[in-house]
């Protein structure tokens, strides 16, 4: 009879460890498919200079019925840049371990011109205002360039931990065209390609320890 109660606690204890640590890791992420309509959670923002982006609703998902598509106009502005963002996400501590992904997509008709990066990006910030001088440090992913992602979805993957003072953060999906020409060679180039998000997770790695 002991043996058999020891069991059955000792089966609970993992169901409850179990289900604990699915909770614990759940994305906090909301809409992370751009299903939803309007934006919100999502914020767009765009630096000066041509283009487009918007929720997509074509064939060109990773999953559900959208992603999210930027498009870069044929422009040789110097400081256009794309980002979609989602703040205010709380609950942040110092030392949590975090892993951040997308899906990214850029379609063979449309492919990126040379100098434009792609990557994901996480701010994480003091939790007191969402200026620049708030922020106590980021980690960002690989930067996809040109011909890198040959019509086919590409997961980028990165994980870090919240530095010292960390209270919130942002996660950013950024398209960036010429990062690092001198003044000179923008002024003569043009850039243009379309990309594709979707799917975007970030999960506090942490929560199961605690």
């Amino acid at each position: 009879m002991r043996g058999l109660v020891l069991g059955i606690l000792m089966s609970f204890v993992v169901v409850f460890f179990l289900a604990s640590a699915s909770v614990a890791q759940e994305n906090i992420i909301i809409d992370p498919g751009f299903e939803k309509s309007p934006h919100a959670p999502w914020t767009d923002w765009k630096d000066w200079g041509p283009g487009e982006r918007d929720f997509d609703n074509t064939k060109k998902v990773h999953s559900g019925a959208q992603s999210y598509k930027v498009v870069i106009a044929d422009s040789a502005s110097c400081w256009n840049s794309d980002i979609v963002l989602q703040e205010d996400i709380t609950d942040i501590q110092a030392g949590d371990k975090f892993e951040a992904s997308t899906y990214l997509l850029n379609p063979k008709d449309d492919l990126l011109s040379e100098h434009v990066e792609v990557y994901l990006e996480v701010i994480f910030r003091d939790g007191k205002e969402k200026n620049e001088e708030n922020e106590v440090g980021k980690f960002q992913s690989k930067k996809y360039v040109f011909g890198k992602l040959q019509n086919q979805w590409v997961k980028l993957t990165i994980s870090d931990v919240a530095p010292e003072g960390a209270k919130e953060c942002k996660l950013q999906l950024v398209v960036l065209p010429l990062p690092y020409l001198t003044n000179e060679q923008k002024a003569d180039e043009k850039y243009s390609g379309t990309i594709y998000f979707d799917d975007v997770s970030l999960v506090n790695k942490s929560r199961v320890l605690r």
